[in-house]
Order: C-alpha cells, then structure tokens, then sequence
C-alpha cells in the first residue's frame, strides 16, 4: 500500500479530522512542491474547490439510486460491505431511501484534502451534518467520512468509502 494511502487509512480508525491524523488543513500547505504529512501531495486551490463540489453534489438529496451509483467506480470498496459493484449500490441505496423517505445531508467541513502523487486518487476526510425521518421517528447527528475520489478533474468517482457516525440522536416528531 502506498505511503499516502496508509496514512489515511490510518486515520478513518478515529473520526475523521485533521486532528485525528495531524494532517494540516490543504489551505496551510506552504508549496504544491511539499509534501504532505500523510506522504501524499497538497492540491491546488481550484482541486479543492472541484472536491468540495463533488462532495456536495455527492450527499445532494434527490437523485435516483442509479445516479448516486454512477458516482462511484464500477467496483468500489463500500463503507463496511467490503467490495461492492454499482448493482449492489443501487439495492443498498433502494433500501435506505426506503428506511428514510425525508433526508437531508450537508457537508460541514472537508478536513483532509491529499492527493496521490502517482495517480489521480484523493483521499478525502470530510464532515456531514444529517436529518433522516421517516413518520414520527427522526435522527440526526454528524458522521465522518474517508473517500478516495478518482478522475476529478474530468469525471470524478467514489473508489472507496468509510464512514463514523460522531454523534446521533433519535427523537420523534410528534
């Protein structure tokens, strides 16, 4: 496994912050040149900019399970599912819709931003901020997560995902 991946792999074992993994914020890198902590690359502001829109587009209520699944690669390594292809996304995501018919996700904060100098995978650890209800039962909470996004400069896809729920509660909404 190459150094860059390891070190943020390491880090989806904690929640996902710059903290857990002492990896800098992206906007404090001093030089493209430099290498990260993690042993992967600083990315420009304009890639960060292209990873904050593809993240809120990611987590964007209202699209198909079929248009969730296209954002991943063909095969992708799924949260704790292991090894999945987009047929089993589009079940997964069928059911969850099921689940919770009224969601709402927003992206908090994206933490760590590195990129692979030998390909075109970053690894990304972000915040997202959640409401999912369903009749009178309703939970909320913040949940971490650790991606590694392929093609974002052209057509950026989901290689692997992880996530940890930081904080939830349940209520009801009657």
């Amino acid at each position: 496994m190459r150094p860059w991946l390891f070190a943020a792999v390491l880090g989806l074992l904690a929640p996902v912050t710059s903290e857990a993994i002492e990896v800098p914020p992206v906007a404090q890198a001093e030089s493209e040149e430099e290498d990260s902590p993690s042993g992967g690359m600083p990315v420009p502001p304009e890639t960060e900019r292209k990873v904050r829109d593809f993240l809120d587009r990611f987590v964007e209520v209202g699209k198909t399970p079929e248009e969730l699944a296209a954002l991943f690669t063909s095969r992708v390594e799924y949260y704790e599912h292991g090894y999945v292809n987009r047929d089993d996304i589009v079940r997964d995501v069928e059911r969850y819709v099921k689940q919770w018919p009224q969601r709402r996700y927003e992206v908090t904060s994206v933490d760590i931003i590195t990129a692979d100098p030998e390909s075109d995978r970053i690894f990304v650890g972000y915040t997202v901020d959640f409401e999912v209800a369903q009749g009178g039962r309703t939970e909320r909470g913040k949940a971490s997560y650790g991606a590694i996004i392929t093609g974002i400069d052209s057509n950026p896809q989901v290689e692997s995902i992880k996530e940890k729920a930081q904080a939830r509660s349940s209520g009801s909404n009657e």
